[in-house]
């Protein structure tokens, strides 16, 4: 059976469309865990200190990121990391345009098993937006608005318990 040159180019575009649109999901993969590095030094996963810097352990790390002790390392330092570098959050801004998982990854590190005191500061820092992040920085107050009130609901929980 023959098929005519319009259905044979749909097909084309449709197959096109759908290597495209997939595409962007299989850029930046978080990279198999380096389990023999990692091991080597543990502390290689959190030693950053710029936007740089976690970005390039979310590309070398990001596969050992599965809910252990990485993930936990992760969650107490990106907090303080955005607190510490909060006047550059428009460069952070412009790494998470460009790499949406990058920007999920920070995000849900940003959760009550961090610092509570980073937590505190970043909710506090963050409650006023530069225009040109704006969205992020909304993201970034709800999430650790989240987790200080998390935080507290324990806190006061385990109060009443005594």
């Amino acid at each position: 059976m023959s098929v005519g040159p319009a259905r044979r180019w749909y097909r084309v575009a449709w197959c096109l469309f759908w290597v495209l649109s997939l595409a962007p999901s299989f850029s930046h993969a978080a990279a198999p865990c380096p389990e023999k590095e990692f091991l080597k030094n543990p502390n290689a996963v959190v030693d950053f200190r710029d936007w740089e810097g976690l970005y390039a352990s979310f590309c070398k790390f990001g596969g050992c990121d599965n809910g252990g002790e990485v993930s936990e390392s992760y969650s107490d330092r990106i907090p303080k990391l955005l607190v510490e570098r909060w006047p550059e959050l428009e460069r952070l801004d412009g790494r998470c345009r460009k790499h949406p998982r990058f920007r999920r990854f920070v995000l849900q590190h940003i959760n009550a098993s961090g610092d509570a005191e980073a937590l505190e500061r970043l909710a506090a820092v963050s409650a006023t937006c530069p225009a040109k992040a704006r969205t992020l920085c909304e993201d970034i107050h709800r999430q650790a608005a989240q987790a200080v009130a998390e935080i507290n609901e324990v806190t006061d929980s385990a109060a009443r318990v005594r």
